[in-house]
């Protein structure tokens, strides 16, 4: 039986292993890579008549209610929420760590 900064230790090492080889989960990268294209895009358009700025901020609201954008804040909330997490006895199974928020890459927003 692992104690907790033993299971720590060894998900921090097999995170660190799959970078070295080339393994580390790819979902957020492609997710970021595709919002930043899009809010690139956005920083592009015209603003200078009242209807092109209503366009850019309906492409906007696309943006941040699609599921490439909700999958990467929910990445972002959960890795900063892991810094604030009280760390107790009773929420020691509830604990934001390096695994969970590789499951969290890896699992798209339903």
């Amino acid at each position: 039986m692992y104690s907790t900064q033993e299971a720590e230790q060894a998900e921090r090492e097999g995170f660190r292993q799959g970078l070295l080889i080339g393994r580390a989960p790819q979902g957020a990268q492609l997710d970021l890579q595709a919002i930043a294209r899009e809010a690139s895009a956005l920083d592009g358009e015209p603003d200078d008549t009242v209807e092109a700025i209503q366009r850019t901020a309906d492409r906007f609201h696309r943006l941040i209610v699609s599921p490439e954008y909700q999958h990467a804040q929910r990445l972002a909330d959960s890795w900063s929420a892991a810094f604030v997490w009280p760390k107790t006895l009773e929420t020691l199974t509830d604990i934001v760590t390096t695994g969970v928020l590789n499951q969290l890459e890896l699992t798209p927003m339903r």
